[in-house]
């Protein structure tokens, strides 16, 4: 289920120091776990380096959620395989992880969709992104059952995933795990938020992370203890509910190395996606409009390559 690594990387950590690696996590029970924070480190193995993000405990082991600050790509790693030292956000090594971490820190800070919108390198291909938020509704299984989608082997997509979402849809949340473990589909998975609070009766600068009383750390961690606990492998990616921040979630956030993913083509409200886009649609049944519209843009699409993983936006 874990993102994996690049191959000279993926030779330097044998599968035994990898949490998930070699495991259906579609079938096993919620991993337990304890003492979960933020650790911020510089590791080394075998001359490569990697950036620690977070550390926790589970099975008598310690383990770290380690990213590669070249590819973006993460997994969760047994912390004896590793040489690890603390460093702060400024000692990162210079990488792609560590320009967007500095861009998004000195950014203008608007209240709708801060974040990285389009590619940052003149890709012509589409970044599609999914947002579960919390919902009853069932999941729009004609997105990853369009045939184009279902005939196309490690189909990538980035799940922007809410705890609500999860504890009311286990049997399509392990659906989509499947489909990861069935080489259908390559996801990046997105923390949404554990709660994603919403009221529509308040104004957007007192809504979703910014309504009165949320702890927006408890968001963003218990919302990756619960995705790790259920067998993902939290991004480097932070999707705000509702595209909504402001200047202190967005350095909180920084100071966590998570990066706010936006969009320049939410498709439900009529924008259009072009070449390097990150496309947004909600596959938890909220806006079916979106989804009718994903269909028809697929029609025109002739070669689904141009649909690129997350990390290939830098």
């Amino acid at each position: 289920m874990a993102l994996g690594f690049s191959a000279q990387a993926e030779s330097i950590l044998p599968q035994s120091c990898s949490l998930f690696k070699g495991r259906n996590t579609a079938m096993q029970a919620p991993l337990a776990m304890s003492d979960y924070h933020v650790a911020l480190r510089s590791c080394q193995v075998q001359g490569h380096s990697f950036v620690a993000l977070r550390e926790f405990k589970t099975s008598n082991k310690t383990y770290l959620l380690i990213t590669d600050p070249t590819t973006l790509k993460t997994d969760l790693v047994d912390k004896s395989c590793l040489s690890c030292e603390d460093i702060t956000l400024k000692q990162l090594p210079e990488s792609h992880f560590r320009g967007a971490l500095k861009q998004q820190s000195q950014g203008s800070f608007p209240l709708s969709n801060d974040g990285i919108r389009h590619a940052q390198t003149g890709s012509k291909g589409y970044f599609l992104t999914v947002d579960l938020c919390p919902s009853h509704k069932e999941f729009e299984k004609n997105l990853f059952g369009n045939q184009k989608v279902s005939t196309t082997s490690n189909f990538p997509v980035a799940v922007a995933i809410s705890g609500g979402w999860i504890a009311h849809h286990q049997d399509e949340f392990n659906q989509l795990k499947n489909q990861v473990l069935d080489g259908q589909l390559n996801v990046t998975w997105v923390n949404h938020s554990y709660t994603h609070p919403y009221q529509k009766s308040l104004p957007l600068d007192r809504n979703f992370l910014l309504t009165s009383g949320t702890i927006f750390a408890d968001e963003v961690l218990k919302q990756e203890q619960y995705m790790i606990s259920n067998g993902l492998v939290p991004s480097v990616y932070f999707r705000f509910p509702g595209l909504i921040s402001d200047r202190k979630l967005i350095l909180e956030l920084t100071s966590y190395g998570l990066l706010s993913l936006g969009s320049d083509a939410w498709l439900a409200l009529g924008q259009k996606p072009t070449p390097g886009s990150v496309i947004l649609v909600h596959g938890n049944g909220n806006e079916p409009y979106g989804i009718r519209l994903f269909t028809a843009f697929l029609q025109n699409i002739t070669d689904m390559s141009v649909f690129k993983p997350m990390n290939d936006i830098f």
